[in-house]
């Protein structure tokens, strides 16, 4: 029985679990959308290289993240001058420190964590130096991006953050 405890555990830490911010801006979906509508949405990451390539992580997120949003395909860029919008932006700040808030993170400030096991994630829609709203998620196991985890939980953190649109 301890055998089979400890084994539903290790499975369990190898599942994308997910926390959405506890408030949100009532227009962050109608921002997002807006942002959205107007080209490429500049997608920041903080801590790209924790898997060895920021390229290989770059590509793995803008695949990931590259869901319809109101049928339209939601179309990101890593240049400002390439977005649509550039005062809107989404943040991804992998192995971020526990004391790291999303006000912080807006503001361009990152303080990584000791490596571990696994992955955890802070997920950051932003105006400016704004934190619209986040999304916090983490993984254990085996977490580099050409790990279906890694895809699982950032399109459950999105899915989490986009949660905030209107109906």
């Amino acid at each position: 029985m301890k055998r089979l405890f400890k084994q539903i555990i290790s499975i369990f830490r190898q599942m994308p679990s997910t926390v959405a911010a506890p408030v949100s801006a009532p227009a962050t979906g109608n921002s997002l959308l807006w942002a959205a509508a107007k080209g490429d949405l500049l997608l920041f990451l903080q801590n790209d290289s924790f898997a060895g390539s920021a390229e290989t992580c770059r590509t793995a997120v803008a695949e990931a993240l590259s869901i319809p949003l109101a049928r339209r395909p939601l179309r990101f860029t890593f240049e400002a001058s390439q977005a649509g919008d550039a005062a809107y932006r989404l943040i991804l700040a992998f192995q971020p420190a526990a004391s790291l808030s999303a006000s912080q993170l807006a503001r361009g400030e990152f303080h990584p964590r000791p490596p571990g096991d696994g992955l955890s994630l802070l997920l950051v829609f932003a105006h400016e130096q704004e934190a619209m709203t986040w999304v916090e998620g983490r993984v254990g196991g085996d977490a580099s991006p050409d790990n279906p985890a890694f895809a699982t939980l950032l399109q459950q953190s999105f899915r989490d953050l986009l949660s905030h649109l209107p109906a």
